[in-house]
């Protein structure tokens, strides 16, 4: 759920904007980061997401899809990813 939240448009543009604007994200930085709890089925849409992701990067490092393939089909997971955070955190 963090590693998803972390790697949210939203996240990134939190960051840049109430925390550290420097390119890296330190300790210090995450702490600061609300954090929502979420429902069994929110957690569960993160995990789908996640494990999305990963079979992607498992498959494009395997030789399996193109780096262009798993460029596109990562970014959609990302648009996924982004409008759930934005639905948790700024409201349907």
């Amino acid at each position: 759920y963090l590693v998803c939240l972390m790697n949210s448009k939203f996240f990134g543009i939190y960051k840049n904007i109430f925390l550290n604007v420097t390119v890296h994200l330190t300790t210090g930085d995450a702490k600061e980061f609300p954090i929502i709890i979420p429902t069994k089925d929110q957690l569960k849409q993160f995990e789908d997401i996640f494990n999305r992701a990963y079979e992607i990067q498992k498959n494009k490092f395997e030789g399996k899809i193109s780096e262009e393939e798993a460029d596109g089909k990562l970014q959609e997971v990302q648009e996924i990813l982004d409008i759930l955070v934005e639905q948790m955190y700024m409201g349907d």
